[in-house]
């Protein structure tokens, strides 16, 4: 019996032991997919994406690593991702009242007036638009908000006829018109 009982703790010794060594599973760690993780280890039981430092392609942003992307302020922005660890400004199109201008959509369309006073405001549209509010001495305002100097010949919507006119006074004559208008009676 005495033989029996000593099988019988070393059968349980054994089962404990065997129990004991189950493989633990690892502690948890720091993963970074798009880049390196943070050292050291997380509290709770699961894995942590936390990131020290990004691939190129992307940048961390609340120490995860996102993709950079086209940014367009006032517009649409280029598709596709940029290289390096930032955001880039580029622009294919712009909102009405901006202007392209170096892939960048940040200056307002504006009136212009050449000989005048611009009319305020902006115009709708992706372009400066010719309108002045008023001319200066010796130019005359024509229909069309355009400012030209006295005793010539204007034409709006077209090219004007070129030289003096005989009474000295501003006359719309036009001898080819803009590619929408029609020459009628010497005006488009």
């Amino acid at each position: 019996m005495r033989l029996q009982l000593i099988y019988g703790i070393i059968i349980v010794t054994l089962l404990i032991l065997i129990i004991g060594c189950e493989e633990q599973p690892p502690p948890p760690q720091y993963t970074c997919t798009y880049g390196t993780p943070q050292s050291g280890n997380p509290s709770g039981n699961s894995n942590v994406e936390r990131c020290s430092s990004c691939n190129s392609g992307y940048q961390l942003r609340n120490n995860v690593c996102v993709g950079n992307k086209y940014t367009c302020s006032n517009g649409m922005p280029k598709t596709g991702t940029p290289t390096g660890n930032n955001d880039i400004e580029y622009c294919i199109a712009c909102n009405s009242t901006y202007k392209l201008i170096n892939n960048n959509c940040n200056t307002r369309t504006q009136y212009t007036c050449s000989n005048g006073t611009p009319q305020s405001g902006n115009p709708s549209g992706n372009n400066d638009v010719a309108q002045c509010a008023r001319c200066n001495d010796e130019y005359y305002k024509t229909p069309a908000n355009l400012c030209v100097p006295a005793g010539t010949y204007y034409c709006d919507n077209g090219t004007p006829k070129t030289g003096p006119t005989n009474n000295n006074s501003n006359t719309a004559y036009c001898t080819a018109c803009n590619s929408t208008y029609k020459l009628v009676s010497n005006l488009c």
